[in-house]
């Protein structure tokens, strides 16, 4: 009677965690492709990425000798990517845009926005979070800082 609770018990533990770790094997496939995805692009274009991080549906990367930021995301199968020469950029800001009620205010947009130093070339927004295409903020506000941080340290070198 006592083994059949038993093993009646770790099949309902089992099945409570069993969706869990689907879904956290599946982010981690998800994650590990769109970084091989933007580690085989920068290939391509002869870069190699010294420092990435990948998180949720992004994926970051600097290729440090040629000073080459790469950026890769992937927001319902709508796929963007952009790699912009660090030498050729004026100045990186970042971009936090909030929706203000009362004395709450909500994140609507993170990006990091590069102007280039020659003035025909247009700026690029590179959107780390966006609230119309994702639901929910989880690590884009420490992403973007440490970025930022890692970009300009790059552009004023």
């Amino acid at each position: 009677m006592d083994l059949g609770v038993a093993l009646v018990g770790a099949l309902v533990i089992v099945a409570c965690l069993l969706p869990f770790i689907i879904m956290y094997k599946t982010k981690k496939y998800k994650e590990e492709q769109l970084l091989e995805e933007l580690k085989n692009t920068a290939s391509e274009k002869g870069f190699l990425l010294t420092n990435y991080e990948v998180s949720g549906d992004l994926a970051i990367g600097i290729d440090e000798t040629s000073n080459v930021f790469c950026f890769c995301k992937n927001v319902r199968d709508n796929k963007s990517q952009e790699f912009i020469r660090l030498n050729e950029v004026k100045k990186c800001s970042l971009i936090n845009l909030k929706n203000s009620t009362g004395s709450q205010s909500v994140i609507d947009k993170l990006a990091l926005s590069f102007e280039f130093k020659n003035k025909t070339n247009p700026s690029i927004s590179v959107v780390f979070y966006d609230s119309e295409q994702q639901l929910q903020l989880s690590k884009e506000l420490q992403l973007i800082e440490r970025w930022y941080s890692i970009t300009n340290q790059k552009i004023k070198v």
